[in-house]
């Protein structure tokens, strides 16, 4: 593989990484705000 396609896909997965980050955050964030409205 060429280095510029392996650094390619090492900045597709660090993306991918940070945009699942983001949104299991925000399900958290979520999840908590509707755990305190239930109580």
């Amino acid at each position: 593989m060429s280095s510029q396609g392996y650094a390619f896909e090492v900045i597709e997965k660090v993306l991918a990484g940070q945009i699942t980050n983001y949104y299991s955050r925000k399900t958290l964030q979520e999840y908590r705000l509707w755990w305190h409205i239930q109580k």
